[in-house]
């Protein structure tokens, strides 16, 4: 009896919550699983909101239109050969990347390939110092001298071992794209050459996340730590202090017609007044402050901002410029040319001092110890050259009108240098609108969730870690290195798994309110490209066939990130 009545009172209870669960489940089904699934059989037709077109079954042609090529007529054999092999190189380079990227502590052999990476780094850094190739390789030389660098630096690399293979097939790779690239695409041309631009235009914009994700660690990791400025009565008296200072400055630069120069000071200054009070919580709430602005708001704001006649970036940029110009003009030319001098004698000052310490270094363990070294110092020297140069360079710089960016009118880009097929708008090496947005999404993240994330992270590392880093006589280095670093693993994937879902679904408010996706494409992404397809061309079907291509990379890029980046995870 007892277990018939408790049998009756687990029904009714089942009853009841499944009373109050219905409501949602009846929405979830009707207005997300039925749309997705429906999709997904639109996506096997020609469906269209046109009234002329009737729906028909047309099996894989959209897939097949979206991620397949064609010959062009009267294709010759060589270009099968460099297409073939285009995407040998290709693979080559993924496989190599992913490979080096996954090595982790098993880094026998990589040495090597950070070798090859840091030397073509330096040659293409050179060969555009002496007018050989464009400024954008110098780029990819500066990319690819940073990662050598890293590569050679790893605790547990060696110059010889089986992971070699990895950066050396990634090097081949690269140098196999730069060399075909540029003719690879004469006989062929992709079935919709619109897919491919605007998947590049998403993974181009996605390039921003290492820089978005590193800022907001940085500034976890300043802003975790009080800031001490002593008692309330010394906190107020700097603030005074600040608050006349703002104001004497920023008066100046107002009576002297700097109207922009005299709202940054008041702001520069209103900030330090208020964090001077506040301490840290004041910066905090300052950097996140962007993720409570409406976004269409900030993004009309930005694009004011960006105006290449009356904007505020490219005032700043000419304002700039006319300073080096007026001190270039106002300073005799021998000043420079000693100032370069200096460096380049400190530089090979440097240079001679630790070649010095090599020496005794290659006495006691060899000269495979110290090629890493070797590498590493060509490259602190090469900074030094550099740096004389902006001195030679400033000395002339009097004669100097460069041509300022059109931002959001611009199809510039900093990969304009790269050999793509011409429907790709890129119109050569420079700032265009996809840096634009770039720069406007990494000031939105910096300070945004993702430095909540890792303050919340930063706060739950054990300080007996810290204290036993210390005594084992760890710097500020170290221990970010050893201690916080690896006890942050876990925010880290996270905040990498919903940056790299966010990247490729992202853009379609950038594109519709600042740029309408122009020019010529270079702002459309693969979010944006749906709408126009579903809503301004009606192609509903063909549409639908993007959003199931574009859920297969996001997923096969989250099961991937889960699959091999939660190996580095110490839960």
């Amino acid at each position: 009896m007892k277990l018939a009545l408790a049998n009756e009172r687990k029904r009714k209870n089942l009853l009841a919550a499944s009373a109050f669960l219905l409501p949602n489940f009846t929405g979830f089904l009707v207005f997300t699983a039925f749309p997705v699934v429906f999709s997904l059989a639109m996506s096997f037709t020609n469906w269209s909101l046109k009234p002329s077109i009737e729906t028909e079954f047309v099996g894989l042609r959209n897939f097949n239109d979206l991620l397949w090529f064609r010959s062009i007529e009267g294709a010759e054999t060589g270009s099968i050969r460099a297409l073939i092999a285009w995407f040998v190189c290709l693979g080559c380079t993924v496989v190599g990347l992913v490979g080096t990227i996954l090595s982790g502590e098993r880094a026998r052999g990589i040495k090597t390939g950070g070798a090859l990476w840091l030397v073509t780094g330096l040659l293409l850094m050179v060969g555009y110092g002496v007018g050989v190739v464009t400024g954008g390789y110098a780029l990819v030389g500066m990319v690819m001298t940073v990662l050598g660098w890293l590569l050679i630096s790893h605790e547990s690399a060696t110059w010889w071992g089986r992971w070699m293979v990895w950066p050396v097939g990634a090097w081949i790779g690269l140098v196999g794209l730069a060399v075909l690239s540029g003719r690879v695409w004469q006989g062929y041309e992709l079935n919709d050459r619109y897919f491919w631009f605007y998947f590049y235009n998403t993974f181009y914009f996605m390039l921003g996340m290492p820089v978005g994700i590193g800022g907001s660690l940085l500034l976890a990791v300043i802003l975790s730590k009080p800031l001490d400025l002593g008692r309330l009565r010394m906190r107020v008296v700097l603030a005074i202090a600040l608050a006349a200072i703002g104001s004497v400055t920023a008066s100046a630069a107002w009576a002297s017609g700097q109207k922009d120069l005299a709202l940054l000071l008041g702001v520069a200054f209103g900030v330090s007044i208020i964090g001077a009070l506040a301490s840290n919580v004041a910066f905090r709430t300052i950097f996140y402050i962007p993720n409570f602005t409406a976004g269409v708001a900030l993004l009309i704001l930005w694009a004011q901002l960006y105006n290449p006649h009356f904007g505020l970036v490219n005032s700043t940029i000419d304002k700039a410029l006319g300073v080096v110009r007026d001190t270039s003009a106002s300073t005799p030319s021998i000043v420079f040319h000693a100032a370069a001098g200096l460096v380049w004698l400190i530089g090979l000052a440097l240079m001679i001092r630790w070649i010095w310490r090599l020496v005794a270094v290659v006495w006691h363990d060899g000269v495979e110890a110290v090629i890493g070294h070797v590498l590493k110092m060509a490259v602190v020297f090469g900074l030094f050259v550099a740096l004389g140069g902006v001195f030679v360079a400033w000395a002339g710089a009097d004669q100097l009108s460069p041509e300022l960016p059109e931002w959001l009118g611009g199809t510039r880009s900093l990969f304009g240098f790269l050999g793509l097929p011409d429907y790709f708008s890129n119109k050569g090496f420079g700032l265009g609108a996809r840096e634009a947005i770039m720069i406007m999404g990494i000031w939105a993240g910096i300070g945004g969730n993702t430095m909540l994330l890792y303050l919340a992270g930063i706060s739950n590392v054990p300080p007996e870690l810290y204290e036993a880093a210390e005594i084992d006589g760890a710097g500020r280095w170290a221990r970010f290195r050893h201690v916080t670093w690896p006890q942050l693993a876990p925010t880290t994937f996270f905040v990498v798994i919903m940056a790299t879902i966010g990247g490729l679904q992202g853009g379609f408010e950038q594109a519709r309110v600042m740029t309408r996706g122009g020019p010529a494409g270079t702002t459309t992404t693969l979010a944006y490209y749906i709408y126009t397809a579903a809503f301004e061309q009606l192609n509903m079907g063909y549409a639908s066939a993007v959003a199931w291509v574009m859920f297969a990379f996001i997923f096969g890029l989250t099961l991937m990130n889960w699959r091999f980046g939660n190996r580095y995870v110490n839960y």
